[in-house]
């Protein structure tokens, strides 16, 4: 199924997933670091459950945040909840999906990293291109009404810069011109790279989030049982 998902929010879920993977991985590297140091008393068990638990729970999270934000529906599975605490906490921590989901909480802050940088500059570069010729002339009506100090705009690179002197110069609102047709090329470069960090992100999702036994569908794998949201159902039937 086709992907129509709104750049805007691929660019939210980049945007937030620095501050989300902060919070994941101190969660994750405290919780296991602190857990299996105090197993050798009772009171590491319990921590180390209660860990376990916390990282399936981010990873649920994090699959309902791909599917509402990129439309990224992964497949997963959970652990029986009739059978006695026990054998549930033996299923968890022998499941491949728990360590897989731990793993992710640790990629995810130096992933989420680059794409909070990505998504933070590059619009920011975008939108200094695009409205220099505004700038430009705010600033010559402010300078020739003013009498105020000469200022000037970066241009192309550290050697080159136009002017303000309070005067219309046609040659340097024709350079502004040109750094707006930049800025409106690197809006749609940036539309592409979202794209691109996005499905970065759906790869190591799916390889870290989903489980190989619901790939191909809502069958049930045990002695788990499928769980999928309306969201997945409607991708199916799609």
């Amino acid at each position: 199924m086709q992907n129509h998902t709104p750049v805007f929010n691929r660019f939210l879920f980049l945007f937030i997933s620095f501050p989300l993977g902060l919070i994941f991985f101190v969660l994750t590297v405290v919780g296991l670091s602190l857990s299996t140091s105090l197993l050798i008393i009772w009171i590491g068990l319990p921590l180390l459950l209660l860990t376990l638990f916390l990282i399936r729970g981010m990873a649920a999270l994090e699959r309902s945040m791909l599917a509402s934000l990129t439309g990224v529906v992964i497949w997963t599975k959970s652990p029986p909840t009739r059978s006695g605490g026990k054998t549930r906490f033996m299923a968890i921590l022998r499941d491949p999906d728990t360590w897989k989901s731990a793993l992710y909480m640790l990629l995810k802050l130096p992933l989420g990293i680059v794409s909070f940088t990505i998504c933070l500059t590059l619009p920011i570069i975008a939108t200094s291109l695009t409205v220099m010729p505004l700038v430009y002339i705010v600033l010559t009506s402010i300078v020739g009404n003013t009498d105020a100090h000469i200022a000037q705009i970066f241009f192309s690179d550290s050697y080159t810069f136009i002017p303000i002197t309070g005067v219309f110069n046609l040659i340097d609102f024709a350079k502004c011109l040109a750094c707006a047709a930049l800025g409106v090329l690197a809006w749609i470069g940036i539309a592409k790279v979202i794209h691109g960090m996005t499905a970065l992100w759906e790869g190591v999702a799916r390889a870290l989030l989903g489980s190989e036994e619901t790939m191909k569908g809502p069958t049930p794998a045990e002695p788990y049982d499928l769980h999928y949201t309306g969201l997945q159902a409607q991708e199916m039937r799609g």
